[in-house]
């Protein structure tokens, strides 16, 4: 379950605030690191610098998102890297693909093309 600050601010009690709000509190300058702030709503009263300190120990730091952002940017990396690789060993934009390769039979020779037409020799 997420933390639940509130903060003792201009005389009154803001909150609940995620980990995220305490940080924008903090990093906008509304509160100092004398503020008072508890986590939940029967915490005990801390500073917003030891708060910092227990919102810096979290296991990730990422906001909400944050990670989600972060993969849909690789994937599209991964996406783009991969339409510059085909570009320079596939077929050119606007270009003709080869046809595709027949396998030799088991003589050793390709199977004729269904369009090519027989061999005829020449008039004598």
């Amino acid at each position: 379950m997420a933390n639940r600050w509130y903060v003792a601010l201009d005389g009154e009690q803001l909150g609940p605030l995620s980990d995220t709000g305490l940080e924008r509190l903090i990093q906008g300058g509304r509160v100092d690191n004398a503020t008072m702030v508890r986590n939940g709503a029967s915490g005990e009263w801390l500073t917003v610098e030891l708060a910092e300190e227990l919102l810096a120990a979290r296991p990730s730091r990422q906001r909400p998102g944050e990670a989600a952002i972060q993969a849909a940017q690789a994937t599209r990396l991964a996406s783009q890297a991969a339409k510059k690789k085909g570009q320079k060993n596939g077929p050119k934009k606007g270009s003709l693909a080869p046809p595709p390769v027949r396998a030799p039979s088991a003589t050793g020779k390709s199977p004729p093309s269904p369009s090519a037409k027989p061999l005829v020799p020449p008039p004598l």
